[in-house]
């Protein structure tokens, strides 16, 4: 059985996931919308190239321990959005999830958090992109990490804790000039700082970027 074939079926039975209110689709989705496009079906399936992937657990895992190295045997967090590059996000962490090399999964969208959680991986899993506050209960409620960004101040992680019951887990995104979401690293002592007090949140790290590599710096 092809690629295309096993979509086109997959089409029949689409599978949502519940993100406070709504429901976001998942690929069969698009697969069906794929199968309406005029033209499509008269297409000659059989002779069409299908490309796959396959992915050596192995050679993951050994590239794996590379990088880590590189970064001085400190663990790392797996990005593994826009479907795992490609690769499967629900394929590659359960792949993984056992070395002691990764601290967790890093993802943008809620959906790709709340897949890989139902894989059974043990190790956090964080959206690291800002999210509203009824999505935001919905993946705490899941275990999920959240990212706080500039929009957050001291008040809505005090209620987002008192609606959930307990402590969020969070990671603080600090600006150090991509100036897309994080405090700006000026303000960010402060900002971090009061949130802190609030006893609203369990930091459980940091995030920036490097804006420039460091082996360009002058």
């Amino acid at each position: 059985v092809d690629r295309r074939t096993i979509l086109m079926s997959a089409a029949a039975t689409t599978v949502t996931l519940p993100i406070a209110g709504h429901a976001v689709a998942d690929q069969a989705a698009r697969a069906k919308a794929i199968s309406r496009i005029p033209g499509v079906a008269q297409l000659d399936q059989a002779g069409s190239f299908t490309p796959w992937m396959e992915i050596s657990r192995s050679i993951l895992r050994a590239n794996l321990r590379k990088i880590v190295k590189a970064a001085g045997g400190t663990p790392v967090m797996m990005v593994a959005k826009a479907n795992a590059y490609g690769t499967g996000e629900t394929t590659v962490p359960p792949l993984v999830d056992d070395m002691p090399e990764i601290w967790g999964y890093m993802v943008v969208r809620p959906y790709e958090a709340l897949a890989i959680a139902s894989t059974g991986v043990k190790k956090p899993i964080l959206v690291m992109a800002a999210v509203g506050e009824d999505d935001a209960i919905v993946l705490a409620k899941a275990g999920i990490h959240l990212t706080l960004t500039a929009k957050d101040t001291p008040e809505s992680v005090r209620r987002l804790a008192k609606r959930l019951g307990h402590p969020v887990k969070i990671h603080f995104e600090i600006d150090t000039g991509i100036n897309r979401q994080g405090m700006p690293f000026r303000d960010a002592a402060a900002w971090a700082t009061a949130i802190y007090r609030t006893g609203a949140v369990e930091v459980q790290g940091t995030a920036s970027y490097f804006i420039v590599p460091p082996e360009d710096r002058s």
